[in-house]
């Protein structure tokens, strides 16, 4: 459902092309995601992973400000997800560089 419309694509192409305009998606998707149904947006700043990750509009490389922290927490949540996720049938665990979230909605109300 994160995909984006054709009528969506059409207004930040639209938007984006307007040099008074300076245009960002911040997105939790990851950096592959926003590359392969954004990345052909000329001059369209991106955001992912909620800010870990942003490219600069007009630019091709993006900038890890995740790479000086100490990551080492996720390691023991990822522990903690698993645990709760073998007990909760429906939820799933999405490990991303820079984070990891615990998702219930296909879970039973009682149990998410």
């Amino acid at each position: 459902m994160a995909i984006p419309s054709e009528h969506t694509l059409q207004a930040l192409e639209s938007l984006a092309a307007d040099p008074t305009n300076v245009v960002y998606i911040i997105s939790g998707r990851d950096q592959k995601f926003l590359e392969e149904h954004l990345g052909h947006i000329q001059n369209l700043g991106m955001s992912a992973e909620h800010g870990g990750f942003i490219r600069e509009p007009g630019q091709t490389e993006w900038s890890n400000f995740t790479a000086n922290l100490d990551m080492s927490w996720m390691d023991e949540v990822l522990e903690i997800f698993k645990y709760y996720t073998e007990r909760t049938t429906g939820s799933h665990i999405e490990v991303k560089k820079s984070s990891i979230t615990w998702h219930y909605r296909s879970s039973d109300p009682e149990w998410g």
